[in-house]
């Protein structure tokens, strides 16, 4: 019988669901731009990568920087509004947790956004760490 010690767990369709929030963001910042504004079909195909890469799909490269920057402002203004616990999250962190057994997040969320999500939604007294973009040099796969 295997024994974990440790689970890292993905943050966004794992966790949570805030793919509404994502969604919504795209389609506010790239009409902006004078982009169209992509389908929910779309921003799902093009996101897990991190921010920048899925970005990338959308924007040419000289409107990148700017896109960016008025995503990560816009997310930071909606973030709490539309993200929801995936179903069951919270009952496999609190047995997991109860089971002695160290939890954590790595996602390519940003760190910050990472963490205020999981302390909005309760998640925090269960997770040992989260760990974003901007924390570590590494993004998951």
């Amino acid at each position: 019988m295997t024994v974990f010690h440790t689970v890292l767990f993905d943050l966004d369709g794992t966790l949570v669901d805030a793919f509404q929030t994502i969604h919504r963001a795209y389609a506010h910042v790239l009409p902006q731009l004078g982009l169209p504004a992509p389908t929910p079909a779309e921003v799902r195909a093009a996101v897990g990568g991190g921010l920048e890469s899925a970005m990338r799909r959308f924007v040419p490269a000289p409107l990148l920087a700017e896109a960016l920057r008025r995503h990560t402002a816009y997310s930071a203004e909606i973030l709490l509004e539309e993200t929801v616990l995936m179903p069951g999250a919270a009952g496999l962190l609190s047995a997991l947790h109860a089971g002695g057994i160290a939890c954590a997040v790595l996602t390519n969320k940003h760190g910050e956004v990472a963490r205020c999500l999981c302390a909005h939604l309760g998640h925090a007294p269960f997770l040992r760490g989260v760990f974003g973009a901007g924390d570590t040099p590494w993004l998951s796969p």
